[in-house]
């Protein structure tokens, strides 16, 4: 069942896609998978937060600052290593064989083969990226848009405390890095994700605003997405065992669950359970305590969401064995099955509508960037970044126009 709600991996997954549509391959958790699946919760602004405030120029944004017509740009002579320059910027195929080779590097790994055209694709994608990044990065400056890492956190906390008011932003960060996402990489995605809003609305001023019409609409056509099943938050401690030699896997399992077995003991008598987590635990939750969140049933694995939604809040499993290994399962909070109200999921269906425009949006806006951008290739080269219609791109000195690709790649 799919929902709307900003949950931990919709946060994850919708600042990491967002950025530039690269060609990266997105990092997936080995320990413990989940299907993120919780519903829209309701909004809560803390009062700790201070209002988000970008620094916009004095011109209030009327109209992007594009130069449409420029100085005749010098010709590129034949056989030089430049690929293109975008309004007097000049890309190399030094860098752009950067970003090529590690998709071509990562498709071979794992035993794809990479055709000529395949590589001819993925440079044109790459260097569409690029150009893309060039022109934003033009107009980020050109409308002195700026964020401080301070609003940044703020955003983010605004977001994760929508689905859980008592996550702090070191409670996310946990989390996320358990999960195998670089923390940094996802707030430089966010800054960039805030920039690129800020963008929008620039160029489609009132174009991103939905009406409570809109959004009532929407909950009242939607009611499944609504439905709020039971949840449990599980805390556990993995012992996986040490499969390196194949002879002895049967040892290797029995050593493993008399492990978790003496730790388990341990526990029922006093120990305290985020703390052995910490220091024994083979799954990356163990940095936070063993802590896994909410979940619904079907979530984890079945032997695992069987015992968890079996314990009491406090209770604390036996010895759980699955194909990850030996778990140690508590139980710390469950909520009851519910249906989310209209004055509770509001506020973020207004935010998901806003951001369904915002992606509807950014190709035209990107399309327009490109067409009053100076595209400059080499006389000698054969190879092109997508570009929208009636794009002016110079070819040597002379300007001429191109007609829009078809193809899926843009």
């Amino acid at each position: 069942m799919k929902t709307y709600s900003f949950n931990l991996a919709c946060i994850i997954a919708s600042v990491l896609i967002f950025v530039c549509g690269c060609l990266e391959e997105e990092k997936v958790p080995t320990e413990m998978p989940t299907v993120s699946e919780t519903v829209p919760a309701a909004e809560s602004k803390p009062e700790t937060v201070e209002p988000l405030t970008p620094v916009v120029t004095e011109k209030k944004a009327a109209k992007p600052e594009i130069t449409i017509e420029q100085e005749p740009a010098p010709k590129i002579p034949e056989g030089s290593d430049v690929v293109v320059t975008v309004n007097g910027t000049v890309i190399t195929r030094a860098q752009l064989n950067e970003q090529v080779q590690p998709i071509i590097d990562y498709r071979e790994s794992m035993q794809q083969q990479v055709t000529p055209s395949m590589r001819e694709q993925y440079e044109s994608q790459t260097l569409s990226n690029m150009i893309t990044e060039i022109l934003f990065d033009e107009q980020v400056k050109a409308n002195n848009i700026e964020f401080t890492e301070q609003d940044v956190d703020n955003y983010i906390i605004s977001i994760i405390q929508a689905s859980d008011p008592n996550m702090t932003l070191e409670d996310f960060k946990s989390q996320i890095e358990a999960r195998g996402t670089d923390f940094n990489q996802l707030k430089e995605g966010t800054k960039k994700r805030l920039m690129m809003i800020t963008l929008l609305e620039i160029y489609y001023p009132g174009e991103l605003d939905i009406s409570q019409e809109e959004a009532k609409k929407f909950y009242d056509e939607n009611q499944r997405f609504f439905q709020k099943p039971e949840t449990v938050r599980a805390s556990h401690i993995l012992i996986k065992p040490d499969e390196t030699d194949p002879n002895n896997i049967e040892q290797a399992k029995a050593a493993a669950k008399q492990k978790a077995q003496n730790i388990l003991e341990q526990i029922r008598n006093g120990a305290d359970f985020a703390e052995m987590a910490k220091a024994y635990s083979d799954c990356p939750s163990a940095s936070s305590g063993g802590d896994l969140g909410f979940n619904q049933r079907g979530q984890w694995i079945p032997e695992f969401s069987d015992a968890a939604f079996s314990l009491q809040v406090g209770q604390i499993s036996d010895v759980v064995e699955s194909s990850y290994g030996f778990h140690i399962i508590k139980v710390t909070g469950r909520q009851d099955a519910s249906v989310v109200s209209f004055d509770e999921a509001e506020n973020n269906i207004i935010k998901v509508l806003q951001s369904q425009k915002q992606q509807s949006l950014i190709p035209q806006m990107i399309e327009k960037m490109k067409e009053d951008a100076e595209i400059v290739y080499p006389p000698d080269s054969t190879l092109r970044a997508f570009q929208p219609t009636a794009s002016r791109i110079r070819q040597g000195t002379n300007i001429i126009r191109q007609p829009a690709q078809t193809d899926a790649n843009n």
